[in-house]
């Protein structure tokens, strides 16, 4: 039996745990024993331990042992059924960048079924760059609201209003995809309906990612007075940061001035949804912050992102591996 050293994040106070020691025949005998261990710390760590909370493992030859290499190996931590991954957070979190940076800096491979908007979303009915490429297209944009409400009847897809305006979902895209991994970042009113879905049960599983700029502790006390004030006074900073990154003194134009403010105004319902997610990951780096290394302009990243924003989206990369 070899010893090995543990090293993990204690979701239950957000910084490094105490290492420690298991013993197995295989790393991968020793992870199961580690996270058994960690689960038994406390209820809330049995509750919302997560596997991305074991960072690495160190031999006794001091090697570091990552579970995203040796873990691949064990069949048992397998499913040959599709693995839908939903990325959801509130405005400003980051999902566009992460899902950026996973495409350009990771070998990672996965789907990215398109959301069906109406152009009423978009200020002044003018197309984001991202969105130019796309803008004509009916399977991601189509000419009004009622044209998306209309789908409602059909069961393959979900219709959802997104603030003052409505998208939709094609669960076909799912069901059909030949890459066994799916990656899509939605907002969080579709949640609750895809975990739930039975037109796609049997044809792949379905787990949440919450990408939230606040800790989970933090989150978990919107309830106290005041807290929603100063969640909407902090996301109105995030925002307003975008928004100049993006589009310069145009950012404090009436128009962008109000949807940076709906925004900020739902931000804790998807906090307080976000709470339950099956993954959740805090990142304190916004759009627009110099971390990221990325030009809003050309939509580019100039170099890979400084090693702490990077960071962030290799524990993406992780949770959907």
């Amino acid at each position: 039996m070899a010893k090995y050293r543990v090293i993990w994040h204690d979701a239950e106070d957000d910084r490094t745990g105490e290492s420690f020691e298991v013993e197995g025949k295989t790393p991968t005998e020793a992870y199961c024993k580690a996270e058994d261990c960690i689960k038994s710390l406390s209820t809330y760590l049995a509750e919302h331990y997560w596997e991305l909370d074991i960072e690495c493992l160190i031999d006794e030859n001091g090697k570091y042992l990552h579970p995203d290499f040796f873990l691949k190996e064990d069949k048992s931590k397998k499913t040959s059924n599709k693995i839908f991954t939903v990325m959801y957070g509130p405005a400003s979190a980051g999902k566009s960048l992460i899902t950026k940076a996973l495409r350009k800096f990771c070998n990672l491979d996965f789907y990215e079924p398109p959301v069906i908007k109406s152009k009423d979303c978009r200020t002044n009915r003018e197309p984001r760059p991202e969105d130019i490429p796309f803008w004509d297209n009916p399977e991601y944009f189509l000419e009004s609201d009622e044209h998306i409400r209309q789908l409602k009847d059909n069961p393959r897809y979900l219709v959802k209003q997104c603030r003052s305006n409505w998208q939709a979902f094609d669960l076909e895209e799912v069901a059909n995809s030949k890459n066994p991994l799916i990656f899509r970042d939605l907002y969080y009113t579709f949640i609750s309906s895809l975990k739930n879905s039975k037109y796609l049960e049997d044809k792949a599983e379905v787990k949440t990612l919450f990408i939230s700029p606040f800790e989970r502790e933090r989150i978990a006390i919107l309830d106290v007075p005041c807290a929603r004030e100063y969640v909407h006074c902090m996301m109105s900073q995030r925002l307003a940061l975008r928004s100049y990154k993006q589009k310069g003194d145009k950012a404090y134009s009436q128009a962008v001035m109000e949807d940076n403010e709906e925004r900020a105004l739902t931000a804790c319902d998807e906090f307080e949804q976000g709470i339950y997610a099956d993954i959740f990951v805090h990142n304190p780096f916004p759009e627009g912050h110099p971390a990221w290394n990325y030009d809003d302009k050309t939509g580019l990243f100039l170099k890979e992102p400084e090693p702490e924003a990077m960071g962030i989206v290799r524990k993406v990369e992780r949770s959907l591996g």
